[in-house]
Formats: structure tokens, C-alpha cells, sequence
């Protein structure tokens, strides 16, 4: 393994990286995540670096994230989905969040009746109870942000 070629990414690829994919916490417009709270290929805990750095910033009024209690990745019904997009085109709106808890976010997507309490996948599907819940996920096991990354860190290779 030590002695396996190494290979340098593009300088295109990481300016893109840089740009568009690294923790810096730089967002200028509403930001709502969802999560499950089970979810198998892109962890829960991937949503604490991204809060973290951006409440260091002056970004932290932008980002809301809300969580979903149940496995599979983005396993959101249609009616969750339309609940955060409520959520979101209000703080468009509006310029706040407005004040929402769990019991909010499930009664608004319970509004869209059984057609909508559903998963999105082909029929047919069982009807769902909404499921937002409270929730804080556990540490990012591999803490990073590019706000403690210096510029003379960041080489062609990537982060050295």
C-alpha cells in the first residue's frame, strides 16, 4: 500500500470543492435541512460541523435544520417534504424563521391528509404518521472547517 502510486486532483476539482462542498459556513440564503435521524449512507451526525461553523459566523439566522425519526436516507413522506418547503418559503417570505416546533412541523404535514403521508417510492404505500422530532445529533467523529484551514494549507494535493 506504501509504495501504490499517488494521485493529485485537479486544481479545477478542488476550487469547485472549495467552493461549493467544504465546511466554511458561508450560506447568503435560507438554508432548511432535513434529516432522518436513521439514516445509513450520509450520517446524522454530518449535520453538526455544518451548524457548528456556521452559528461561529454571521450566518447562523440562515440555517434551520429539522429531523425526521425514522430510517433510510432522505426516507421523508411527500407531506414532510411539503411541511419543510412551507417552512422555508416562510422564512423567504418573511426574513425569520417562524417559530415552529415538532408537534407544528407534524400537524402541517398531517394537514395534507393520507394521499401525501406517504412515502414517495411506487405504490402501493402504507400511510405514515408524520414524524418530526427534537433532536441533536452526536459529534462529527472527524471535525473539519475551512475557517481553521489557512490558505498555505490547501495545496494542489488538497488539505495538507
Amino acid at each position: 500500500m506504501e509504495n501504490t502510486p499517488r494521485i493529485s486532483a485537479e486544481t479545477g476539482a478542488l476550487g469547485y470543492l472549495a467552493r461549493n462542498i467544504t465546511f466554511n459556513g458561508d450560506i447568503d440564503i435560507p438554508v432548511l435541512t432535513l434529516h432522518t435521524t436513521g439514516d445509513e449512507l450520509v450520517p446524522v451526525q454530518n449535520e453538526q460541523p455544518y451548524w457548528a461553523i456556521a452559528h461561529r459566523g454571521d450566518d447562523a439566522s440562515l440555517l434551520r435544520r429539522e429531523f425526521v425519526h425514522r430510517g433510510g436516507h432522505c426516507n421523508f413522506t411527500i407531506a414532510e417534504d411539503l411541511a419543510g418547503l412551507q417552512l422555508l418559503t416562510s422564512r423567504i417570505d418573511f426574513g425569520v424563521w417562524p417559530d415552529s416546533s415538532p408537534d407544528d412541523l407534524n400537524a402541517a404535514a398531517a394537514a395534507f391528509g393520507s394521499r401525501y403521508n406517504k412515502l414517495p417510492q411506487p405504490p402501493p404505500q402504507p400511510v405514515l404518521q408524520p414524524a418530526f422530532v427534537e433532536y441533536k445529533p452526536a459529534p462529527f467523529l472527524r471535525p473539519f472547517n475551512a475557517r481553521d484551514v489557512s490558505a498555505s494549507d490547501v495545496g494542489t494535493s488538497g488539505i495538507k
